[in-house]
C-alpha cells in the first residue's frame, strides 16, 4: 500500500512546471512533470530486472519463454531509457486578442479572435510580485489587444463570442 501511495503520488498526480518565453511572435511554453529522479531510476531499474529474468527464463525454457513473457520483454528493454520529457507548444500573436486577468488563479489567459481560427493560451501563470510586468510586456507584444480583469475563469466565457473588431488597429489597441 505504502509503495502504490508513491506511485500514485509522483507518476500519475506530479505536479507540472510551466516555463514560458514571451517573444514578439508569441509565447513558446514548456511543460514537464515534476518526477523526483529516484523514481525514474527505480522504474529504469524494474526495466532491467525485468530483462534480466526474460534472459534468464530463455536460457532456462528456451524460445518458448518469449511466447508468455514476450510483451514483458518488450517493455522492460522499452523502458530502460525511462526519462523526464519536456513537452513544448506555442501561440503565435497573428491578429488581435483579448487578455484575461483572472485574479483567483493568478494566471492570464489570452484569448485570440476568432476563437476558432488561431491558437489561444489558457492560462500563463504568474508569481504575484511579477503581474505588472508581465502585464506590461504582453500588452506591448500584442499589438491588438484588449485588457480585461476578471475573478474566475468562467467569467471569459460572459465575453463571447470573440470576434474581430473592424475598429480596432494599431493605433487605438491596448485600450
Amino acid at each position: 500500500g505504502l509503495i502504490m501511495t508513491f506511485v500514485i503520488r509522483y507518476l500519475f498526480l506530479s505536479d507540472n512546471q510551466y516555463c514560458y518565453f514571451l517573444t514578439q511572435k508569441g509565447i513558446h511554453f514548456t511543460i514537464e512533470q515534476v518526477i523526483p529522479e529516484i523514481a525514474y531510476k527505480v522504474m529504469r531499474g524494474f526495466a532491467w530486472f525485468g530483462v534480466a529474468i526474460s534472459f534468464f527464463a530463455v536460457t532456462i525454457i528456451g524460445p518458448m519463454a518469449f511466447i508468455g513473457a514476450g510483451a514483458c520483454a518488450l517493455l522492460s528493454f522499452k523502458m530502460t531509457g525511462f526519462k523526464s520529457v519536456h513537452r513544448s507548444s506555442f501561440v503565435y500573436f497573428v491578429d488581435e486578442y483579448t487578455v484575461f486577468d483572472i485574479q483567483k488563479e493568478n494566471a492570464f489567459s489570452i484569448i485570440s479572435h476568432p476563437h476558432d481560427i488561431y491558437d489561444s493560451c489558457y492560462r500563463l501563470y504568474y508569481f504575484l510580485e511579477d503581474r505588472d510586468e508581465i502585464k506590461k510586456q504582453l500588452l506591448q507584444v500584442i499589438k491588438k489587444s484588449h485588457y480585461k480583469i476578471i475573478n474566475h475563469p468562467d467569467d471569459i466565457y460572459d465575453y463571447a463570442p470573440f470576434e474581430p473588431s473592424e475598429n480596432l488597429n494599431i493605433n487605438n489597441a491596448n485600450s
